[in-house]
């Protein structure tokens, strides 16, 4: 039996990755820091602030390592990591499908678009690349339309 107040309930989910990237520079040489995080490692924004600020005082001087500190809290803060790995896998996923041909059908009375067919060439993680048809009707089409650019 379900508790019908459990679908009021506002769950905040911690992201599963972070990351914190800043770039110094010594000597004239520059460094880019790269400082992965995940809720099973550090976990908090101040552990991470600590830690960036230990390895680039470490590499650099005092003053630039506060600052990097601050750089990674403010970046902890303001960026959605789940929709930068949601576009990283797009890309991804785009690099490995480039669509090769696109087939739109239509209705001969009316010239309504009934549906579509996308020819994709794959690539297996294996390397081997082959070509893949992918039909969509007209409601499919409306949904990718309305996920893409909000129908306008």
């Amino acid at each position: 039996m379900s508790n019908k107040s459990s679908d009021k309930n506002i769950f905040k989910s911690k992201q599963e990755v972070t990351w914190v990237d800043t770039v110094i520079e010594k000597d004239g040489v520059k460094k880019q820091v790269f400082i992965p995080d995940t809720h099973d490692a550090y976990g908090d924004k101040k552990s991470v602030k600590q830690i960036t600020e230990d390895f680039v005082g470490k590499h650099s001087d005092n003053q630039t390592a506060v600052k990097a500190g601050e750089d990674a809290q403010r970046q902890l803060e303001e960026t959605d990591f789940n929709s930068v790995i949601k576009k990283i896998r797009e890309d991804k996923w785009k690099s490995q499908n480039k669509m090769m041909d696109m087939m739109v059908h239509t209705d001969k009375t009316t010239g309504e678009t009934t549906g579509a067919t996308i020819t994709f060439m794959t690539t297996n993680s294996d390397g081997l690349s082959y070509p893949r048809n992918v039909h969509l009707d007209q409601t499919e089409i409306q949904k990718v339309i309305e996920r893409t650019n909000g129908g306008s």
